[in-house]
């Protein structure tokens, strides 16, 4: 009987010291380029990585060289939205890289190249 007792008070203590410093996942991380259909980077273009499960939405600016990265993103499904403000145009989406399923750990390194054949004038 002390045994058992024993065993069960060991499994209470083993139970609560996992509630309170519970396993970390490795998050993921994307890093991403956009560019033009002729291979030019895009500056400045917006990004933007929705959690398809939670939609939580993370956003990043491309930098001078067209690159842009999102870290700390949890493991799940997730659409990359890649658009470019030009002013007097509705915002370019490029269809093609739409979803992204990330693991925990993982490094994504998707190339966005955006077409502006498909921009609309607002002026």
């Amino acid at each position: 009987m002390k045994a058992i007792v024993a065993v069960v008070l060991l499994m209470f203590a083993a139970t609560r010291s996992l509630q309170q410093n519970p396993p970390t996942t490795p998050n993921a991380k994307v890093h991403g380029k956009a560019v033009d259909s002729a291979g030019a980077v895009i500056a400045e273009a917006r990004a933007a990585m929705i959690n398809l499960h939670t939609l939580d939405v993370a956003k990043a600016v491309a930098d001078r060289n067209g690159q842009f990265a999102f870290a700390e993103l949890q493991p799940g499904t997730y659409e990359l939205v890649v658009a470019y403000p030009a002013r007097n145009f509705l915002p370019c989406v490029e269809p093609a890289v739409r979803r992204l399923r990330l693991k925990a750990a993982d490094i994504a390194k998707p190339i966005v190249t955006l077409s502006f054949r498909n921009c609309k004038s607002v002026e």
